[in-house]
């Protein structure tokens, strides 16, 4: 988790600094020069972007309502309450979640990204751009799952799963071509 979080502030830490350097109307080698001092020396309001960024990217920040209320109702009980091992990890699931939802035609009900959206500038691109990537992969695949180019397991029954695969069918695939690809 660390190591991932690492990372994660690293990239946002150089993401921040070229923006940074690029509003200042810096271009070349000032551009490359300003971003490394700005990368050595971040200012406050960029080491909080690439912590938050840190934590955005590992699942680990905080949840929104409905998270606050599992985690509630999870650690709430006293020592007989079941919950924690029926639960055990409540902040992970529900912003994975989350972020599905923001990749999606649903973001608008996501209210981080109504938060992204209105506050503008990289945030709201950003916001745009994760709802657009995500709904466009999402059309690929249902267009390729109608024209029968995705396959899923398959059926249950074995004799049926059995005469399908005679006819080429494979399970877990997408056709790109001719071929057949695994994408389990």
């Amino acid at each position: 988790d660390a190591y991932f979080k690492s990372i994660g502030y690293r990239m946002e830490l150089h993401a921040q600094a070229f923006r940074q350097a690029r509003s200042e109307g810096l271009v070349g080698a000032a551009l490359g020069q300003r971003v490394a001092a700005i990368v050595a020396d971040p200012p406050p309001n960029i080491r909080l972007a690439a912590a938050d960024a840190a934590l955005y990217n590992t699942f680990s920040n905080a949840n929104g309502p409905i998270g606050q209320a599992l985690l509630k109702m999870r650690n709430g009980g006293g020592a007989l309450n079941p919950l924690p091992f029926v639960l055990p990890f409540v902040r992970a699931p529900i912003n994975v979640a989350r972020y599905t939802f923001e990749r999606t035609p649903l973001a608008p009900l996501v209210g981080q990204w109504r938060a992204d959206i209105a506050a503008g500038g990289a945030r709201r691109d950003l916001a745009l751009a994760r709802m657009a990537v995500g709904s466009t992969a999402l059309a690929v695949a249902a267009d390729l799952a109608m024209q029968g180019k995705v396959t899923g397991e398959g059926p249950s029954d074995p004799a049926t799963r059995a005469r399908l695969i005679e006819t080429g069918w494979q399970p877990n695939t997408v056709q790109i071509g001719g071929e057949w690809h695994a994408y389990n």
